[in-house]
């Protein structure tokens, strides 16, 4: 009776092969390299931007997120100079209802003395500040759905009239 071998080594596979398996995992380990790197350098984060418009004497500056992610606490706030100051007349600013929606608010600082929606757009009234500058913060963070950017606006109102408007655009990061 002829012995017979059986041998449990599996055979080599092909040479062509094992060099497409060694080239994706460079590959692999390059794009995990370069994403690792992107995060530490700070450039998947949150990244503010400020646009402004002026006229007459007065200038609206808004601060806002120009690249954030889903869950990330994202400033966003205006201020108002006006040359001779406010007088006892109300800071009216409209902004974008779609792109306040973005967000989970934390808080406002100050809080408007009025508040209303007239269209597609949120206007907040507040009681003329002292001096010559109003500063307004929105403490909150992007909401974790939201998975796309938008573009939004930001008008100086005095009754109804648009008096200055800025518009910005956000964009979403995964």
């Amino acid at each position: 009776m002829a012995k017979q071998s059986w041998s449990t080594i599996p055979e080599a596979p092909p040479l062509a092969r094992l060099k497409r398996a060694r080239l994706g995992r460079r590959i692999g380990v390059t794009i995990l390299v370069v994403f690792v790197g992107m995060g530490a350098v700070g450039l998947l984060g949150v990244r503010s931007d400020s646009v402004s418009a002026s006229g007459d004497g007065i200038t609206l500056e808004v601060q806002y997120p120009k690249v954030t992610r889903p869950g990330l606490e994202s400033p966003w706030g205006f201020r108002v100079s006006q040359e001779g100051g406010f007088g006892d007349s109300p800071v009216t600013i409209a902004t974008s209802l779609a792109w306040l929606s973005m967000f989970d608010e934390n808080g406002r600082n100050p809080a408007p003395s009025a508040e209303y929606v007239d269209g597609d757009m949120v206007v907040w009234e507040f009681d003329p500040p002292p001096g010559e500058t109003f500063t307004f913060e929105f403490d909150a963070r992007l909401g974790p759905s939201v998975q796309q950017g938008m573009t939004a606006v930001t008008e100086l109102r005095e009754g109804n009239v648009a008096v200055l408007s800025v518009t910005y655009t956000m964009r979403v990061m995964p």
